[in-house]
């Protein structure tokens, strides 16, 4: 199966999610994409997708949990160039670089932080893996005005267990 959508604009498809909360959506998408394989069975198809976003704008439903302190609700906008490609289910490539603006969103950490509506709040990640190869990563971090510059390289997944296991290595989770 092999599909496009060409450069289209999300001016007015509100109207397609009569459901969700009154938005006006915007910004404009493309993509490409392949699949070969059996339907019922993804995990072992090859897949090709490429995806180009450009200030689309979608909200955020409540991401509140029981169990979880952390809430993350409103509006953000997204501008994406992002490819992925599998083959029989595995990763053999993926690349980002995705600028997201939370500025319109609601986020909360339990009692310890709150950021107001409207406050500047931007990410900006690039990221680059192939199979059998480790790349990098960088970023950037915006809060009103905290900048916070994040780079690292992305370990797979045999990588992680005698790598982790070193004190010098925080995980977060």
């Amino acid at each position: 199966i092999t599909g496009k959508i060409p450069l289209t604009s999300l001016l007015e498809w509100e109207k397609f999610w009569p459901l969700l909360p009154p938005l006006k959506t915007q910004g404009t998408v493309e993509a490409m994409f392949s699949y070969v394989g059996a339907l019922k069975d993804w995990k072992t198809s090859d897949i090709d997708l490429s995806l180009k976003a450009k200030d689309v704008v979608f909200p955020l439903f409540s991401s509140a949990q029981s169990n979880s302190k952390f809430f993350l609700s409103g509006l953000t906008k997204i501008t994406t160039d992002t490819r992925f490609v599998t083959h029989q289910g595995n990763l053999k490539k993926l690349s980002s670089v995705s600028f997201i603006d939370l500025e319109q969103a609601n986020l909360k950490y339990s009692s310890l932080f709150t950021k107001p509506l409207g406050l500047p709040t931007s990410a900006y990640l690039s990221l680059t893996t192939e199979a059998n190869q480790t790349h990098g990563f960088k970023g950037e971090l915006n809060l009103g005005n905290i900048k916070t510059l994040i780079s690292g390289r992305l370990l797979r997944s045999e990588e992680h267990t005698s790598e982790l296991q070193s004190r010098q290595y925080l995980v977060c989770r």
